[in-house]
């Protein structure tokens, strides 16, 4: 019994140092298209009469990609997950 709760101990220390890593390192979990910014869904919620496009998260990860346009205006698509 020992052993086993020593591996899922060591397990979950080794799976929380590389969760770490990879989110100190500033990885986004996805990617946008030239000039566009990744931003968490609900971000720019706050003045939906700015938006163009549909501010929705259709692969559920929690982010969108965003184009500001000179004009005040920004462009949403949903990111992609590589």
């Amino acid at each position: 019994m020992k052993k086993i709760l020593l591996t899922l101990l060591i397990a979950l220390a080794l799976s929380m140092t590389l969760a770490s890593s990879v989110l100190a390192a500033g990885q986004a979990p996805s990617a946008c298209p030239p000039n566009y910014e990744l931003h968490a869904v609900g971000d720019h919620l706050d003045h939906p009469d700015h938006h163009i496009g549909v501010a929705v998260d259709l692969n559920g990860n929690g982010f969108l990609c965003m184009l500001p346009l000179a004009n005040g205006l920004h462009v949403h698509v949903d990111d992609v997950i590589p």
